[in-house]
């Protein structure tokens, strides 16, 4: 942020960032909790929420190193 010009990360977000994603309609995770197994629990800006399972995934590329279900749940931490 400092090479942009903008010191106050906060005013940068409230001032640019939230606005420009506001008016072009992004929709956004806000909130991720990790579930059994492959699975995660999503809360979306637009209000909508729900569990997907990502066992499709496994193997596949940024998935890639997912290739073993004990270094999923490392990565997310414990499953709630």
């Amino acid at each position: 942020m400092e090479r942009a010009g903008v010191s106050h990360r906060s005013h940068f977000r409230r001032k640019h960032r939230k606005p420009l994603l506001e008016a072009s309609g992004v929709i956004r995770a806000l909130e991720v909790k990790p579930r059994e197994g492959l699975r995660i629990w999503l809360r979306f800006s637009d209000g909508s929420a729900g569990e997907v399972d990502l066992s499709d995934l496994v193997g596949r590329g940024v998935f890639r190193a997912w290739d073993r279900v004990d270094r999923i749940v490392a990565s997310f931490g414990e499953t709630g």
